[in-house]
């Protein structure tokens, strides 16, 4: 079964996805237009309509070399997620801890 939802988002919208995707593992050096586009399998054409949404947005920034690469805000907000993941299996770790020890008292 497709998801239809994707089917139904703006090209604009999915190219910028997979520009933030492609964009992974690129952090120090960044990524010039012209890779974006063959990582991603697009034209520079529309990666250059798409990157200034992505600058704009605070989602990349452009290095000294020209490239494009993921911005400090946008790794904050993974960084976040990340602490938010870890305190809520911190949590769960406690309460399966307080669980074990309860069902184990005779």
């Amino acid at each position: 079964m497709k998801n239809t939802l994707a089917l139904q988002a703006p090209s604009r919208t999915r190219r910028a996805l997979r520009i933030l995707k492609a964009m992974k593992g690129h952090y120090r050096d960044g990524l010039s237009n012209k890779a974006l586009a063959a990582l991603i399998n697009d034209s520079p054409a529309n990666i250059s309509r798409t990157l200034p949404f992505l600058l704009e947005e605070g989602m990349i920034e452009r290095r000294l070399n020209g490239n494009y690469a993921l911005s400090e805000q946008l790794i904050e907000i993974a960084l976040a997620f990340f602490d938010e993941t870890e305190r809520a299996q911190i949590k769960m770790a406690e309460r399966h801890g307080r669980c074990v020890a309860s069902s184990s008292k005779p």
